[in-house]
């Protein structure tokens, strides 16, 4: 019997059903956080010393997929090289796809109307050469971007990454009728993450990302000092910048006795570099 599907003799729960309450509690707010201690720490704003790479444990989101998937070396390291946690909710999975159709489809309008204007440049006289040369430089190049990030040839090269990081990853899914009476009142009480924005994505992130801490520490050998959410989401969802919201930093703390820290995509990518010449 796995660790998840074990039943507790205490409790005649499966482990998987009392890390699902345990999570929902701390969202709906049932167990209290001392969020006012972590804003005050979080004020001072003093670095702590990172531990050692296996000690932390590492949550992409759709964004960071996006840009992470370029670098063989940081793909290399979360793969293959990092013996900590590497989780990728469900609700990640889904962004991931929504994000690309919707490039897909912003790109085919912006094309058009490139093609629309390209129309006109022939009615341009000659001395305006320069002028139309560099547009339609501009137009290739937009063909080629990554707003065409769904087109086969982009396909095929997220293919690769992404097969290596699944076979890796945990990639916990929590039941979304039982999140969501913790994302209605979060929402009503713009309680992060996604109060910036009022997108209900993030709290499903964020549930499946505890969720999968939880999962993932129940194999005998993990030891974390330290959870990571990789997003290049600026928008003020998880916090300021890359400064996580107290609240979070005191629910993962209470519910894993774990820090709580994000990054976005280059930090990691400078984290990953470092680990793998350390070596």
């Amino acid at each position: 019997m796995s660790g998840t599907d074990a039943v507790s003799t205490a409790t005649g729960k499966s482990r998987r059903e009392i890390h699902l309450e345990r999570v929902c509690d701390v969202l709906l707010g049932e167990v209290p956080v001392e969020v006012l201690t972590v804003m005050a720490s979080a004020l001072e704003s003093v670095e702590s010393a990172r531990p050692e790479a296996d000690r932390i444990a590492f949550c992409l989101d759709a964004q960071a997929l996006l840009k992470v998937h370029r670098d063989h070396d940081t793909i290399d390291f979360l793969a293959a090289r990092h013996a900590g946690l590497l989780i990728v909710p469900a609700q990640v999975v889904q962004d991931l796809w929504h994000h690309a159709e919707a490039a897909v489809q912003s790109a085919a309008k912006i094309k058009t109307a490139y093609e629309g204007l390209a129309a006109h440049l022939d009615e341009l006289e000659p001395e305006h050469e320069r002028f139309r040369a560099a547009f339609t430089e501009a137009l290739t190049n937009f063909q080629r971007s990554e707003s065409q990030s769904w087109a086969a040839e982009y396909r095929g090269r997220m293919a690769g990454p992404l097969a290596a990081l699944a076979e890796k990853a945990l990639e916990p899914h929590f039941p979304r009728a039982r999140l969501a009476p913790a994302a209605n009142e979060r929402s009503a009480t713009r309680t992060p993450p996604g109060a910036a924005t009022g997108s209900r994505s993030p709290v499903y992130i964020w549930a499946e990302f505890m969720l999968g801490l939880l999962e993932g520490s129940d194999d005998d050998g993990v030891h974390l000092d330290l959870a990571v959410l990789v997003t290049d989401n600026r928008d003020g969802d998880w916090g300021a910048g890359l400064q996580a919201h107290p609240t979070l930093v005191a629910e993962l703390h209470e519910l894993t006795g774990v820090a709580f820290e994000i990054w976005d995509p280059a930090t990691l990518q400078r984290f990953a570099a470092e680990a793998t010449s350390d070596e």
